[in-house]
Parts: C-alpha cells; sequence; structure tokens
C-alpha cells in the first residue's frame, strides 16, 4: 500500500547492541510532467521529452500521429493541426505515471493579393489584399515579378515593359509563420488612340464616316470637336 514506513531494526553480538531506524517511501504512480512546448509553424517541429525514470523504464506515447517514435523518452512532434498527447511512464517495479501536453500548430491565413491595373497610367498597378488583414499578421512581403520588391501594405508598382507578370504576397505571422499567394495578370503594350485626321461625308463612299478608336485602357469619357478647313467648328460632342 502507498505511503512512508519507518522499520526499527536491532542487531546484537557479543552482549552488544545496535539500533536503527530508514524510512522507505512507497508509491505506486510516478510523477511525470511534460514542459508545454511553444507554439509552431505548421509543418514545424517540436521537441517533447519527460525526465528519465531509470534503467529498465519504458514509455509509451499516443496518439502516434504527428511523432517520430511512440517508445522513448524523447520524440519529434510534426503535428498537422494543434494535437494533445499523452505518455505513459512504468517502472520495471510496475509504478506508473501519466502526463499530457498539447501541441500548438498555427495556420497563418493566405491572404488573397489582388492586382488593380490603372486605365490611365501604362503599366501602373495598383496592389491590395482580401481579407484586409488577419489575425497575429505581422508585416507583408511583395514580389512585383520584375526584380523589384515591398513591404507596403497596398503598393504601387510600375512595370517598364508590357508582358504578363505574376506578383507574389508573402504573409508573416507570429512565431514566423508565413504564406505565399500569387497572382498575375497582363501588362499591354501603349497602343495609341487612332482618330482619322479628315471626313468627307459627301456620299461618294469615301470617309463618308467618322470612326475615332481609341486604346481601350484609356478612359471611357472623351470630347470630340470636329472643324472644316477653314477652321470652323461644325460639330462638337462631351462625353
Amino acid at each position: 500500500e502507498p505511503g512512508q514506513y519507518s522499520p526499527d531494526g536491532e542487531l546484537g553480538t557479543g552482549g552488544c547492541e545496535s539500533k536503527d531506524t530508514v524510512t522507505v517511501n512507497v508509491s505506486s504512480q510516478l510523477n511525470v510532467a511534460v514542459p508545454t512546448p511553444a507554439p509552431i509553424c505548421a509543418g514545424s517541429s517540436t521537441t517533447l521529452s519527460v525526465p528519465d525514470a531509470g534503467p529498465g523504464a519504458t514509455y509509451a506515447w499516443s496518439p502516434a500521429t504527428g511523432l517520430s517514435a511512440t517508445n522513448t523518452r524523447s520524440v519529434t512532434a510534426t503535428p498537422a493541426a494543434t494535437t494533445t498527447y499523452t505518455v505513459t511512464v512504468t517502472t520495471p517495479g510496475g509504478c506508473t505515471g501519466t502526463a499530457t501536453t498539447t501541441v500548438a500548430v498555427q495556420t497563418p491565413v493566405a491572404l488573397v493579393p489582388q492586382a488593380l491595373i490603372d486605365p490611365t497610367t501604362i503599366g501602373l498597378v495598383t496592389f491590395s489584399t482580401a481579407p484586409a488583414t488577419a489575425p497575429g499578421l505581422q508585416s507583408l512581403l511583395w514580389d512585383f515579378g520584375d526584380g523589384q520588391t515591398s513591404t507596403d501594405t497596398a503598393p504601387t508598382h510600375t512595370y517598364a515593359a508590357p508582358g504578363t507578370y505574376t506578383a507574389r504576397l508573402t504573409s508573416i505571422y507570429d512565431q514566423g509563420c508565413s504564406a505565399d499567394t500569387t497572382t498575375t495578370f497582363l501588362i499591354l503594350p501603349y497602343e495609341p488612340s487612332n482618330i482619322p485626321n479628315i471626313i468627307t461625308p459627301n456620299g461618294d463612299g469615301f470617309n463618308d464616316d467618322f470612326y475615332p478608336q481609341r486604346d481601350s485602357r484609356r478612359p471611357a469619357s472623351a470630347n470630340l470637336e470636329i472643324y472644316n478647313r477653314w477652321g470652323r467648328k461644325v460639330y462638337e460632342e462631351k462625353g
């Protein structure tokens, strides 16, 4: 039965007598503790361990999910999500002890990058994220795909050449956890508006109609004025 015992012992030889007392602690359960590890990022690892219970002691960890082993004093835990682990320690004398610990896994929110191409300035793009922020977010790193970067929350960037670009957004959270997302878009070359400089609406089938064509990236509104060869305004439209 568990408890503390103090048996007395006597020893007599040749008429001499000696007496001593020794205290024996009997316990049916070991005191086992596992330190709580710091939170980890998804895909990272942490070490779980218990004190050495002496020669011949056995260790049993559960669940086995994410563990490097289940029968050693120290194990490496790489859970995909927050997990509570239990370890049972047993000595050769039959004493046992159990402890639990939780490995908290932080899964960062992957913010979605958005690119708004300016219709009035060739190559100008304004970037933003959806959502605008997330719990635990510390900083952002933008890679514009042309060798340039920014740490602004909503940066603007002008591309020097037309082409297809992929911008990468790295969202950095507590504990150094991060998530990468990308967005791909097309920067078109400059195309000047094609506006005829002459019209002869006389019904002869040549230059009877006026069809100005504009760059689709320019503003939708425009003012139109038509003058005759003597400089007199003959038509005007605003819109």
